[in-house]
């Protein structure tokens, strides 16, 4: 149990954390959210956030921060936004490893129509979104752990960590002048 708990802190907690950390640091600097007033008001600042994201002005603005609404925003939408990505940056990797060597990729490419193989990623991203969505599902076929609730402790703490940190670090913001 031990080891399965230290694997989780590196797998799970670790990388959230730091993700965590990130995106709240980019969107409390970007002024997407205010912070400064406790836990419960960045709730209430991100239920907002996930409202104005459906907007399609916010849309157009930045993909990974839409992304993370779309998905809920708060740690469920983190963990999507974070199952997401490795599921993407995996597949892409096994694309490319898939083959011989950059003679070979650069053949397939060419022989292939470039519209099916832009069918093909774009259906194949919303099946990772979907997937992404139940992400709890993907992480416990994933991680093959008879002790998933670790995973998911850990995981959770890494996000709280992480917010707490860019909370920590964002800059005193002056009272108004009368």
């Amino acid at each position: 149990m031990v080891t399965e708990i230290l694997e989780a802190l590196l797998k799970a907690a670790l990388p959230l954390g730091v993700f965590s950390f990130l995106m709240f640091r980019w969107s409390l600097k970007s002024g997407r959210l205010q912070g400064g007033k406790g836990h419960r008001a960045l709730r209430v600042e991100m239920k907002a956030l996930r409202k104005t994201a459906k907007s399609k002005k916010a849309k157009s603005r930045n993909p990974l921060h839409n992304k993370w609404m779309k998905f809920g925003g708060g740690f469920y939408g983190l963990v999507g936004l974070w199952t997401f990505l490795v599921i993407e940056v995996l597949e892409i990797y096994d694309f490319i490893t898939g083959y011989e060597g950059m003679d070979s990729l650069v053949e397939t490419i060419s022989a292939t129509s470039f519209i099916g193989l832009g069918i093909e990623f774009l259906v194949n991203s919303f099946k990772n979104f979907i997937t992404a969505i139940i992400w709890p599902g993907y992480w416990n076929g994933a991680l093959d752990s008879q002790r998933i609730w670790i995973w998911a402790i850990m995981a959770y703490a890494g996000y709280r960590i992480g917010l707490k940190i860019a909370l920590q670090l964002q800059p005193e913001k002056p009272p108004p002048e009368e």
